[in-house]
């Protein structure tokens, strides 16, 4: 059933839904106390994540992105991120890395936004960092309030949903930008003072902005289809 939860994923159409997913099936079939899933910031060089998946406390939401923001190497899920490999703490009463202020703080006011420390006091966690192609995408960061709770199944079925959506990030990552790259031609070939044509490797063409139109004497959607080679003769 879980790992069928975790196939799944690929099913999904954007980021977000991959970590929501990811969060409640291990928070709800696994009954871990809570599951934040950070995704990597390159820009910041931090991770971002929001903890709306706590089985002990109502869904946070206080309309800041992101909720919680890690620096690499910070943490013990910092240091999973940084080092690119599971960190897996029986106790963290006995890592010094642990961070214990779970206080939530906006950034532009500097006001409590709301404070879950009595929520996330971990005595055992696991953060798993989702890598794909050599690249540090995020983390599978959940604890429990037991020590030395997690077991070894516990961290292969991590790593199972890491690598699934590890390979679903990556691909919506690549849609997207092939859709921004899309849209980039499409605007340059519309906006454009010269005529331009695209065409398959038949010669038929396959979109015409309005210069070409004006410069043919056709409409838009006449030239398309047409093959070049009769057009010029």
């Amino acid at each position: 059933m879980l790992f069928r939860s975790a196939a799944s994923l690929l099913n999904k159409n954007s980021v977000s839904e991959v970590f929501k997913h990811v969060s409640a099936s291990l928070v709800g079939k696994l009954g871990f106390v809570d599951c934040i899933i950070y995704h990597f910031n390159p820009k910041t060089n931090a991770l971002e994540g929001d903890p709306s998946f706590m089985r002990d406390v109502d869904s946070v939401d206080t309309g800041l992105t992101p909720l919680i923001s890690i620096p690499l190497g910070v943490g013990i899920t910092g240091n999973a991120a940084l080092n690119r490999k599971i960190e897996w703490v029986p106790d963290t009463a006995l890592d010094s890395r642990y961070i214990k202020d779970k206080k939530i703080i906006n950034n532009q006011s500097g006001e409590l936004v709301v404070d879950i420390t009595q929520f996330a006091n971990r005595r055992s966690e696991i953060a798993v960092p989702i890598i794909n192609d050599n690249e540090l995408l995020g983390v599978i960061d959940t604890g429990h309030p037991e020590p030395d709770f997690f077991e070894e199944i516990h961290k292969d079925i991590l790593e199972t949903f890491a690598n699934l959506a590890g390979v679903k990030i990556r691909q919506l990552l690549v849609s997207e930008t092939l859709v921004e790259s899309e849209s980039r031609t499409r605007s340059i070939i519309e906006y454009a003072h010269d005529a331009i044509l695209t065409m398959d490797l038949s010669g038929t063409i396959m979109e015409a902005n309005q210069q070409a139109s004006e410069l043919f004497g056709y409409e838009d959607l006449e030239l398309v289809g047409m093959s070049f080679v009769n057009l010029l003769t």
